[in-house]
């Protein structure tokens, strides 16, 4: 992607300055790591997140390896609360546990409830848009593809830009 945009500029000074504000700046805030995919917009989140090559290249190198990872919170990552008066943690957060994530860590508990938000990696893959684990799989095999057919399209583009080029100072010379 880089080469590309080399290709398409002026000059080299333009390049490195335009190569680290459209990589950085664009592709990698929408890729869902510095936005997680629940929290982006809807004019982003559904055209431009699976546009991105950057999404495809984290979800391929953080779904294989997370997923099934057992997730034990450290003291200060865990959420503590109290339940209502007479129940315990674990049957006063039954229902939320029935649908969200996480677990409850002293469950018998009757005060100062210890709540971790991730039982397992996959549970913070899903903030990633990884809902399946064979979506890891597949992202890297868009990957693969990505590696074979970004240097050709390079390749096409220079050619291109280069004759065009050359055509154009061919041209500038017949007319002075």
């Amino acid at each position: 992607m880089g080469q590309a945009i080399a290709a398409y500029a002026p000059n080299e000074y333009f390049a490195a300055i335009s190569n680290p504000l459209l990589i950085g700046c664009g592709l990698i805030s929408f890729c869902g790591v510095v936005v997680p995919y629940t929290a982006m917009q809807p004019f982003w989140k559904y055209w431009l997140y699976y546009l991105d090559p950057f999404h495809y290249l984290v979800g391929g190198l953080l779904g294989t390896i997370l997923w099934d990872v057992q997730v034990k919170c450290k003291p200060e990552e865990l959420t503590t609360f109290d339940p209502p008066l007479g129940q315990t943690c674990g049957g006063y957060m039954a229902d939320f546990l029935g649908s969200n994530a996480g677990y409850i860590e002293n469950g018998n508990a009757t005060a100062a409830c210890r709540y971790c938000p991730y039982e397992t990696g996959a549970d913070y893959a899903k903030m990633f848009n990884l809902n399946e684990k064979y979506y890891a799989w597949r992202d890297v095999s868009d990957n693969r593809l990505q590696l074979k057919f970004d240097p050709l399209a390079d390749l096409g583009d220079t050619r291109r830009l280069a004759s065009r080029r050359c055509f154009a100072s061919r041209r500038m010379r017949w007319l002075s």
